[in-house]
């Protein structure tokens, strides 16, 4: 679990103590549990400080729902394995799909492009999530570089302090731009 200097809490209920509830509940730490003891597995990590937030944010400050949101995603994560994902279509074509990660805005957010009508196997449902699955990953691995980079999880301590920073920095830490064409 990462304890990087954190982002003061919004007001949608991502306090310290909900933090430490949800990653210390019983179902996400049975998931890990289970995460830990699948060989190569790495999705133990994604289950971070920040992550917590995210997830009491969008379950609008229910530890509870938050927790088993965050079990459940842990389990599909060891089942799904996105992080090895790779797209079966593109594997065959490279130019199956028009989707990926074209470069960083100026606060250094992944930007995804998409342009439907350019791909050629845009009717195949599987292979589209499974192409999805990888540009995301691939998104959040851009993400979690920042956030090593700068020695932070969701902002800088400095950022903390700043009024309308926090809003800015917290925004560029969990979201990325997506352009569709």
């Amino acid at each position: 679990m990462l304890l990087a200097p954190q982002l003061p809490p919004s007001s949608r209920g991502d306090t310290p103590e909900a933090v430490r509830q949800v990653l210390s509940s019983a179902s996400v730490v049975a998931a890990l549990d289970r995460a830990k003891a699948e060989p190569k597995s790495q999705e133990e990590s994604f289950a971070d400080v920040a992550c917590a937030r995210r997830y009491i944010r969008a379950a609008e400050g229910n530890v509870e729902a938050a927790a088993a949101a965050l079990a459940g995603t842990l389990d599909w994560r060891l089942r799904e394995r996105p992080r090895e994902a790779e797209c079966s279509a593109c594997r065959l074509d490279p130019h199956s799909h028009n989707m990926r990660v074209v470069g960083i805005d100026e606060l250094e957010r992944p930007v995804i492009y998409t342009c439907f009508s350019q791909a050629i196997h845009h009717f195949d449902p599987e292979a589209a999530m499974e192409h999805l699955m990888r540009t995301l990953e691939d998104a959040i691995a851009i993400q979690d570089q920042r956030q090593r980079r700068l020695g932070t999880s969701g902002g800088s301590a400095e950022a903390a302090e700043g009024g309308l920073a926090v809003a800015a920095a917290a925004a560029a830490a969990e979201s990325c731009v997506w352009l569709i064409d």
